[in-house]
């Protein structure tokens, strides 16, 4: 885990972790998935709510119709 936290100091802007880590995991094999993640993104994440999100992509990318938050990398 002593990598991924050292990445997390990398993509944090103030270097500070928050109490909470929420990991999502996305696969395109499936249309309803991308609905999901829609979903997830619109009512499962807001800023100051004291998380912070990793979405990893299994396969070609992030589709394209997701909107995600302005400081997401």
């Amino acid at each position: 885990m002593r990598g991924l936290y050292e990445k997390l100091d990398e993509l944090l802007p103030d270097g500070r972790l928050s109490d909470t880590l929420v990991i999502y995991v996305y696969s395109d094999s499936d249309t309803e998935y991308a609905r999901n993640l829609q979903f997830f993104v619109r009512n499962g994440m807001w800023e100051g709510d004291g998380c912070d999100y990793i979405i990893v992509v299994q396969q070609v990318g992030y589709p394209a119709d997701v909107m995600h938050p302005q400081d997401a990398r």
